[in-house]
């Protein structure tokens, strides 16, 4: 069966790979505008200068005349969510509530930048929390350099969970600096594989993954924009 791979965790024994379609946000990529979230910062269309505040736009500086200019991560040219941190430690900047199974292996895969003026001494860069019902899967903080897009991933087993309630939050609390952007959100049951051919070698040159739970072989490839795509032509 072929598989199209869109996003992949790559770890030291091998890989979790979260399939295209099973990314179970609503809007990740944000192409549909302020929907599929919720938020505990001041949503505006169009400011996003007071501290607090958040936007679904196509540039940071489209909202606030003191940031730099750049495009989402999705195409350069499409929509993310551009938030001015709060000056309170923890506010949710961004929730999504979605339906899981019990005893199940999820993923989470995003992007984020950096959109503080880093030309300005002292700026201080945000420090963000990704949580699932209240517990802390990762702490990161975007690139310092200003439009450079950092991918952030955590695993999560559902448990006896029936639901996953998913937060970001900033912890920086800092007025001057402490702006970034989210763009290209996904979550969903994982597929763990390996790398090896079908004689359990490694492949040499494009990569290959090997299936655990079906002992087939997934044809995919990695871009450059480190997006697993689907490979033209048959099985290896």
């Amino acid at each position: 069966m072929l598989q199209f791979c869109r996003w992949v965790i790559l770890l030291a024994t091998g890989c979790y790979l979260l399939g295209n379609s099973t990314n179970l946000l609503v809007n990740g990529d944000f192409s549909q505008g302020d929907v599929g979230f919720v938020t505990n910062y001041a949503y505006s269309a169009t400011n996003c200068v007071p501290e607090g505040s958040i936007t679904v736009g196509s540039n940071p500086l489209l909202c606030n005349p003191s940031a730099p200019s750049f495009g989402d991560h999705t195409t350069g040219s499409g929509l993310m969510l551009i938030a001015n941190g709060a000056l309170t430690p923890g506010v949710v900047a961004w929730q999504e509530t979605v339906s899981v199974q019990d005893d199940q292996n999820y993923a989470f895969i995003g992007w984020n930048s950096n959109w503080a003026n880093n030309a300005i001494p002292g700026e201080a860069l945000s420090h963000l929390l990704l949580m699932i019902n209240g517990s802390v899967l990762a702490a990161f903080s975007p690139n310092f350099t200003n439009g450079v897009w950092t991918q952030f991933s955590a695993q999560w087993n559902s448990g006896n969970a029936s639901s996953a309630v998913i937060q970001i939050a900033d912890t920086t609390a800092i007025a001057l600096g402490d702006d970034f952007a989210l763009d290209d959100l996904s979550f969903g049951l994982v597929l763990t594989c390996i790398n090896q051919s079908k004689d359990g070698g490694v492949w040499k040159g494009g990569r290959s993954l090997w299936s655990i739970q079906t002992g087939r072989p997934l044809r995919c490839a990695l871009s450059q924009t480190g997006r697993w795509r689907r490979v033209v032509g048959g099985e290896r």
